[in-house]
């Protein structure tokens, strides 16, 4: 029998906080919610910074298709979660997260272009499509795991709990975005630090745990 009665405005959030954690399958999707959130905010945010660094001569072709990587990334977000699983979509989302960031490093090492100056290096028009279809990649598969983030806060939490898993996940997802300058700054080719974190969250998303939004909950300790 599902025990959810209790109103969010009368719990604290260290009460629901608590109640998440005698729970396993909800304090386990909320780790992996809150790596999901992490990778995609900090790919999201790092793609901007990152642009300065991308070899190529055309910087604002570039940033189109960075916008036009959003658009495409929503749309499809809107057809998967209509036609999938969501941890189907995780995976594939996260999966081509991991090969495109992966790609972009390979190629930045193969070509040599981790110090590329666009003032006095010259770059193939074949290359520039190159690392810029990379990095189309890589914002969509940052811009699904965004909006995996919301959705997947919403589907996989009992609306009780609800404002305090978004209160887990936000947190661990702004600490870590407030990496990806810094990152993107000191590293010499720094998309390599996007296919770990991707990595992590496509084996974490293995193990999610669906069906739990209706889920029974503990009931509260009698006040004495």
């Amino acid at each position: 029998m599902e025990v959810q009665n209790a109103s969010p405005e009368k719990k604290s959030v260290w009460s629901n906080v608590k109640t998440i954690y005698k729970v396993k399958p909800l304090y386990k999707n909320v780790l992996i919610l809150a790596s999901i959130w992490s990778t995609a905010s900090f790919t999201f945010y790092f793609v901007e910074f990152y642009t300065k660094f991308v070899p190529t001569q055309n910087i604002y072709l570039l940033n189109c298709i960075i916008g036009f990587a959003d658009i495409c990334s929503n749309i499809l977000f809107i057809f998967c979660v209509s036609r999938m699983e969501l941890k189907v979509v995780l995976l594939s989302s996260y999966g081509m997260l991991c090969i495109a960031s992966f790609g972009l490093f390979m190629a930045v090492e193969i070509t040599d272009m981790a110090d590329f100056d666009p003032a006095v290096d010259e770059i193939s028009t074949a290359l520039n499509y190159t690392f810029a279809a990379l990095v189309f990649l890589v914002r969509a598969g940052a811009s699904i795991g965004f909006s995996m983030a919301y959705y997947g806060n919403v589907a996989l939490s009992p609306p009780v709990l609800l404002s305090s898993v978004y209160a887990l996940t936000n947190i661990a997802c702004r600490f870590c975005t407030t990496f990806s300058p810094l990152i993107a700054d000191i590293i010499e080719n720094p998309s390599i630090v996007v296919t770990v974190l991707s990595t992590i969250t496509f084996v974490s998303s293995i193990f999610i745990k669906e069906n739990t939004r209706m889920i029974e909950l503990p009931p509260e300790s009698p006040k004495t």
